[in-house]
This record gives structure tokens, sequence and C-alpha cells, in this order.
């Protein structure tokens, strides 16, 4: 007998399907949860306040009634408890609630209330198992298959390596790629820093027990987390992958970064999707070491490009109408120099003054005298004084050197 799924079971293997999660590595983890069963899945932590008659109170009732309407749940197994199935996990609801810290801002996914997040192990079939084994070339036993671990206790046993994303959809769609992937469920929730009851660091961070279960002498773990780019979010995963590598390598661990390409695509999942397994495949093989990829962040922008070339000059660039800041990156012997001296020009045309500023008293001096330029200690005696700006040592920059800096003489 052929059983008809429900709209909303219909709608989210559908949504999981368009992140190219397997169809059934989505029937083993996931399930549509609807009316009161979502609070027996959220709300179950003996850290909740109850009534006396043990119902739950009525500001957490409130709090949690949008998840009545419906949503999906997913967990996986836990390797902490004999590979048994975990209960905690994660519901995404049909219709999210506001985040009260950020008002324009709704909450995509829910976790058990007052229990601490950990990690996700997803049930993976047989099937996925072998293409698993097939890329890392790490043969499975008969003792693996009549093993209750399964899957995830060949991971573990045999040190398979592993990838750490943000999110259970994208371990299934790395799963699904044939590549084994645990989830945790932010950039943050690899490691843990112990805190007073007022919230303030009395210790260093450490792995969360799921992860440093795998965390096993000689592995390869690689951590491929969404790219974004809003500064302030690029920064701070930036600094979530250094401190859980760090930690992923003082137990003995091999551990690269999986840098995604900017792009309309923000997570692995979407990027698989869009671009095609072959592409991904190129980005994991071509991952580097966690020491050459924090080496490498100090040659990166922290903005993307607004324009990109590939020539041997800049020529004439144009600059962007209306904008602040301009920063320009390019090798020596590109011509910046002489496209500043054209930007000086162009300054001068308008009646505006310009402040050149760098870090050597001798660099600012050569720079000066190509814009035509004094610099700072020229002005007084010569008869352009600053009419036309003047060059400065960025450590001038306050009215107390004989610069005398004012920002308000430049503010247009």
């Amino acid at each position: 007998m052929r059983i008809i799924e429900s709209d909303s079971q219909a709608k989210h293997l559908q949504e999981w399907l368009d992140s190219g999660v397997d169809e059934e590595i989505f029937h083993l983890n996931v399930r549509s949860l609807s009316g009161t069963s979502p609070y027996e899945y959220l709300l179950y932590s003996p850290k909740i306040s109850r009534r006396n008659d043990g119902r739950l109170r009525d500001r957490d009732l409130k709090k949690y009634q949008h998840i009545e309407l419906g949503g999906w749940w997913c967990s996986g197994v836990d390797p902490l408890n004999e590979y048994a199935l975990m209960m905690w996990g994660c519901f995404k609801p049909d219709h999210p609630r506001r985040d009260r810290q950020k008002i324009h801002k709704f909450i995509k996914y829910e976790h058990p209330y007052r229990e601490e997040t950990r990690a996700f192990f997803l049930l993976v079939p047989n099937r996925i198992w072998v293409k698993v084994s097939n890329r890392s070339g790490i043969p499975i036993t008969e003792e693996d298959l009549q093993h209750p671990g399964g899957f995830w206790h060949w991971v573990w046993r045999h040190n398979v390596p592993v990838t750490i994303v943000e999110g259970a959809k994208k371990a299934g769609a790395l799963l699904t790629a044939g590549y084994a992937a645990i989830a945790i469920p932010g950039v943050n929730a690899g490691y843990r820093t112990p805190q007073d009851e007022y919230g303030n660091a009395i210790g260093k961070p450490n792995l969360i027990p799921d992860l440093k279960h795998f965390a096993t002498q000689g592995r390869q773990v690689n951590i491929c987390f969404d790219q974004d780019n809003k500064p302030e979010t690029v920064q701070r995963v930036r600094t979530a992958i250094s401190r859980m590598g760090r930690l992923l390598v003082n137990e003995g661990c091999s551990l690269r970064v999986i840098d995604l390409p900017f792009g309309a695509e923000k997570g692995v999942d979407d990027f698989i999707v869009a671009h095609g397994q072959p592409a991904f495949d190129a980005l994991y093989n071509t991952a580097v070491a966690l020491e050459l990829w924090e080496i490498k962040l100090f040659t990166l922008l922290t903005y993307p490009p607004a324009i990109a070339l590939n020539q041997r000059f800049l020529g004439q660039l144009l600059v962007p109408e209306g904008e602040k800041l301009i920063i320009l990156k390019a090798p020596k012997g590109t011509g910046k120099t002489e496209w500043l001296a054209t930007e000086v020009a162009k300054a001068h045309d308008q009646e505006r003054r310009v402040l050149i500023i760098t870090h050597r008293i001798q660099l600012g001096e050569a720079l000066c005298n190509r814009f035509g330029v004094n610099y700072v200690t020229e002005v007084r005696t010569n008869e352009t004084g600053t009419l036309l700006g003047y060059g400065v040592c960025v450590d001038s920059l306050h009215q107390e050197s004989q610069a005398r800096f004012n920002p308000n003489d430049f503010w247009q």
C-alpha cells in the first residue's frame, strides 16, 4: 500500500531535496510535526520551570505557541550513548517567531529549551555509506556492518576524514555527495567557554564532547562554513574557525579550511546544487591547512571587490559615483601611483584639497612630489602652503603635531 504524504511532509521533503539531500537521508532523520507534539521535542529539559501540576508556565506556552502551526524536526544518532537516537535536535517552524533582540529578524531554528547544543550525526543508508567509503578509500568490513553503531562507528573507528558544517541540511548534502559530514547548529557551537553565573569567562574554550569524541590523533578534519558578504559576519565566522580549528589541532587532528567563493550561494548545499558536485570536489581537494588559511587572511579584503580587473595595468579605472571610501589592491608595477596622480589632479580641478597619508616620511615626500602637493614640512616655506592640501605621516594626524591636523578642514 502506498502512503500519501501530507502537504506539510511533501513541502518539508521538497525543501531538503532542493538542498541536494538524498531522499532516503531525509526520511531517516526528519519528521513533520504539528499541534502539541513539537513541545515533546523542544521542552523536555528538567531545567525548565513548571507549575506544581507539571504543566508548562504560561510564559513558555506563549513563547512557543507558534510551533503548534507545524514544522520539521531533525536529529541523528548519539555517538556518546552507544549510537542510540539522539534526543537533542532542531525544529524549523513553518511560522517562526520574531527575535526579541533583533526585531527585524525571525528565529529560523528552535533547539531544545535550556539544553546545551550538540552536533548532528545523521543516519545514512548503506549505499551512501559505500559512497563515503569509496571516496575516502577506507573499506567497510563485515564487523563494521554488524556493529550497532553502523556508519558513524565506522567513521570513528577508522579515522575517516570528516567535514564540519553549519546546519543539518548541509550535512545531508555533503553525505549525499559522499563526504562524512558533522553538523553543528552555529559557527560557535563547536566549542564552549566556561562562564560564571554572571556570564564572564572563567576558563579557556574547549571542544564540545561530540566533536572531542571524533578529534582523534591523525584524523583529517575539514571546516566548511557559510560565506557571507557582511564584514561583521565574515569576521565572526573567521574567529570561530580559528578557535575551533586550534582546539582540533591540539587534539592531534589535521585541520583544513574549505572556503566557499563569494556568490549568491551562502551554504555548501546551495553551492553544490548551483554548480554541481565536481565544483565542490575541486574546493575540497584544494582546501588549505589551518596555518596557511590564517596567513592568507592577512592578504584578503574584508569587503568583496566591486570591480575586479584581469590586466597588466590599472589604466583609466573609473571610480563609481557616490562612493565615500575607495580601497585599491594591486601588485607592484601595475600603475597605482599613476592612477592616484590622476585622481589628485581631478580633485584640484574641482578646487578640492587632498590629504596624502602614508606610514613612512620618505614615501610621503616622494608621493607629494609626484602629485604636486607640499609635504607637511614644506607648507610654511612654499608659497602654495596648504592650498592644495598636504602630505603627512599617519602618526601626525592630531592637533599637537606640526601639521596641526584638524579633520574638519577636509570635511566636505
